[in-house]
């Protein structure tokens, strides 16, 4: 990375502190039961992770949930077998501003949904992914664990997957996990289900 590209990253980084300062958002415990809406976000520059999304899609599909799906293509131009893709919106480089935000209207459209649960399915970090995840209004967010976010405090559902870190691995330890959380929708506390779904 050369230095116009670190001063736009530490730029970007700025605001984004900036905005978390100011940010509220009602965290609340979800499971697939209690949740009416989700946001998946997912690095699709590999083709491959897209159909492993596509598929988790289906699934949600059958649980008669209002998905949104956004993409982040890491390259100048998105793919042509992305581009006309339903229920998916994708975003790559060039929609990028000097300081590394996203600009395209549909990623801030997602940030500011209040939605029910937000799921970020990137395995490595990306700026854009993070921004996203930072300082969306979701009521309860899931993604990756690193140290790092951990320190940031980006989610409230870490999965550990360093022993498998692929993404249809993530999907199925996210599946899991929403099925073992039982919401007490009258008490302010959750407990998990030991027993597998």
């Amino acid at each position: 990375m050369n230095i116009i590209n670190k001063i736009g990253i530490k730029a970007g980084e700025y605001q984004l502190s900036r905005r978390l300062k100011k940010m509220h958002r009602n965290q609340r415990m979800h499971n697939f039961d209690t949740a009416r809406t989700i946001g998946i976000i997912f690095n699709a520059t590999q083709l491959e992770n897209f159909t492993h999304v596509k598929e988790f899609l289906n699934t949600l599909r059958d649980k008669d949930l209002e998905i949104y799906a956004i993409g982040y293509v890491d390259k100048k131009e998105i793919d042509d077998q992305l581009v006309i893709r339903k229920n998916f919106n994708f975003f790559c480089r060039t929609d990028l501003a000097w300081n590394y935000l996203p600009t395209a209207p549909f990623v801030n459209e997602l940030i500011d949904k209040k939605l029910d649960i937000l799921i970020d399915l990137s395995i490595t970090p990306h700026f854009a992914l993070q921004y996203m995840a930072a300082l969306s209004k979701a009521s309860f967010k899931i993604g990756v664990y690193t140290p790092e976010k951990e320190k940031q405090r980006i989610y409230d559902l870490m999965l550990d997957i360093s022993k498998q870190p692929d993404i249809s691995y993530l999907i199925e330890q996210v599946k899991y996990y929403l099925n073992m959380i039982h919401v007490d929708s009258g008490k302010e506390f959750i407990t998990l289900n030991t027993n597998k779904p």
